[in-house]
């Protein structure tokens, strides 16, 4: 078996380094095999940080897992590739193995979960990168490496179907809505965000070897067509998302006038045939209390006559107890004023706390 070597690119932006010391997990097991009933689990363990172990199932025991190859730390660059070395190791011709033409996809996606947070979308929905293995001892720190370019063409080829993707949406609910006459119900608008962001966040990390020191071909500046138009692609790509995001905004937004002014218009209907009700109601019960309402005039007309009459007496009353209240309160203060006639108050007999003084 011969020594091959992985360059896997951590997405990361340019200011902010691997987190080797710090990593997000020190072992993660996966489910790898695409048969429900025909499990096959693999592990992937950090050992002193930066090396991983990979582990398969025991095909004797599905509980226990037995080594099946080491990637071993070489070297890392700041725009996120990270070099490893591993010898070649198979299962099977056809089966699970590690050479210099096959490195398991679902392994360098575990890989990458060590380090990296998938902050703009699901860890299923990660974009899928093939990774860069060769026999060849690649310095990642050379101008124009054959990794970075990897990654440039493969991310290219990710947005692109992404645009793709976009533009197919778009078109697909401009008909729907033509048919349905009626944006309100387009739901399909509100997916866009997550997909622009998805979009955002490609071209966040993409940065960081597009711009990259070690990136002089990949430019719109270069000499090179080939390389001049993926470099078009990428920037277009992006700048494109940026235009669909302001159409599918201007959709939403219409599309959010249009429910509140039609849930204006069905509290408006709610409110007039509720008015037109109860207006029916009063008329209707003062038709029918007209006759009884005569004779309870008079009553009232009574009632009013006796209450003026209590309400006079009740006032005669009031003065009365009043005149008396104030006559006994008159009273009561000249004998107070008797009482303290010859009290006398003298400094002397004043204490005062020590502290007041």
């Amino acid at each position: 078996m011969e020594k091959c070597f992985a360059y896997l690119w951590i997405p990361t932006i340019s200011h902010t380094q691997i987190p080797f010391n710090k990593p997000y997990h020190n072992e993660l097991e996966e489910n790898i095999s695409d048969i429900p009933e025909d499990e096959f689990k693999v592990k992937l363990e950090l050992s002193n940080g930066k090396d991983i172990k990979v582990y398969v199932q025991d095909e004797n025991d599905k509980n226990s897992y037995v080594l099946f190859t080491t990637l071993c730390y070489e070297d890392f660059s700041h725009n996120g590739t990270v070099k490893y070395s591993f010898m070649e190791a198979s299962l099977s011709k056809d089966g699970f193995r590690f050479t210099a033409d096959t490195f398991p996809e679902i392994i360098y996606h575990m890989i990458k979960s060590f380090y990296h947070i998938h902050e703009f979308h699901e860890s299923e929905s990660d974009s899928s990168l093939q990774p860069f293995v060769s026999k060849k001892d690649i310095d990642i720190h050379n101008m124009d490496n054959e990794a970075i370019h990897h990654y440039l063409k493969s991310h290219e080829e990710a947005i692109l179907n992404l645009v793709k993707s976009a533009k197919t949406f778009l078109q697909t609910i401009k008909k729907r809505e033509a048919k349905e006459k009626n944006k309100s119900v387009i739901r399909e608008y509100y997916a866009f965000p997550s997909m622009y962001v998805m979009a955002l966040g490609y071209d966040t990390y993409l940065n960081s070897i597009y711009n990259s020191v070690y990136n002089s071909k990949c430019r719109i500046s270069a000499n090179k067509s080939n390389y001049r138009q993926r470099a078009f692609n990428i920037e277009n790509s992006i700048k494109y998302f940026h235009v669909l995001n302001v159409v599918f905004n201007e959709r939403i937004r219409e599309a959010n006038t249009l429910k509140v002014l039609q849930k204006a218009e069905v509290n408006l209907d709610a409110i007039t045939k509720t008015a037109r009700q109860n207006l029916d109601a009063i008329v209707e019960t003062a038709e029918e209390s007209t006759i009884s309402a005569k004779k309870s005039i008079r009553l009232t007309i009574y009632g009013i006559w006796i209450s003026l009459i209590l309400g006079i007496a009740s006032i005669t009353y009031s003065v009365y107890l009043s005149k008396e209240s104030s006559d006994n309160l008159k009273k009561a203060g000249d004998e107070l004023r008797l009482s303290t006639k010859d009290m006398q108050v003298y400094k002397d007999s004043i204490l005062l706390p020590k502290d007041t003084l």
